[in-house]
């Protein structure tokens, strides 16, 4: 099990940051002198205490999840409200967007692209030399995370697939090794609220909200 999540790990983690330096040659905002590799250093030693806070997220991430176990054995499961909210829709949805090609492209984005976005944003925004950018992106991931604790913790909500009986777990059984990273590193009951989506909705209200406060346009 442990190699499992050993492998999916380390290919996230390089994958990552093989990618970084190539995305900022495509999205930098502007060019800077001194040379690439000059610029990424001044990025990390410049930024270096902003990008630690990740690191205290997820330290912070693992200490939460440990807390699940115990106190959901008090609080119990709230599964059944947001099933009262949703129904079926969710199964409905996949039984008539389900495609292996399509299954493929979003186990990628869930588990790639939303990391890679998260921390990504606060790299392109280090590059540009704008610090207080930076800081609110950092500071939008750690809040909405801080919101979220509570639900994790005292109001559980199972993964729709644990739920309802004919929906598919696409992502968990694409692999054994997917099955095994999160059997043994997710505790598959922090389904609500979703942070896949709050994180990235967050960062757009965040860039949004900015653009308009410099009396700037996307154009």
């Amino acid at each position: 099990m442990a190699a499992g999540i050993g492998s999916i790990g380390l290919w996230l983690l390089l994958s990552s940051l093989a990618l970084s330096p190539l995305m900022i040659l495509v999205f930098r905002p502007y060019t800077r002198g001194g040379g690439f590799l000059l610029n990424l250093r001044r990025i990390f030693q410049g930024y270096w205490a902003y990008f630690a806070l990740f690191g205290v997220l997820y330290l912070w991430k693992g200490y939460v999840d440990q807390l699940n176990d115990p106190i959901r054995g008090i609080f119990g499961d709230f599964t059944f409200l947001i099933h009262r909210l949703e129904g079926d829709l969710v199964f409905h949805i996949q039984a008539a967007f389900q495609h292996p090609w399509l299954t493929a492209v979003l186990n990628f984005n869930y588990l790639f692209g939303y990391i890679f976005l998260t921390y990504f944003s606060a790299i392109l925004a280090a590059y540009a030399g704008d610090r207080k950018l930076t800081g609110k992106v950092i500071l939008n991931v750690l809040t909405i995370y801080l919101l979220a604790v509570p639900f994790y913790v005292f109001f559980n909500v199972q993964i729709t697939s644990d739920y309802i009986p004919a929906m598919k777990s696409l992502l968990y059984h694409s692999s054994s090794a997917y099955l095994q990273f999160f059997t043994a590193a997710d505790p598959l009951d922090n389904a609500w609220p979703s942070l896949h989506i709050a994180i990235p909705y967050g960062l757009f209200l965040l860039f949004y909200w900015t653009i308009r406060e410099r009396g700037e346009t996307l154009a």
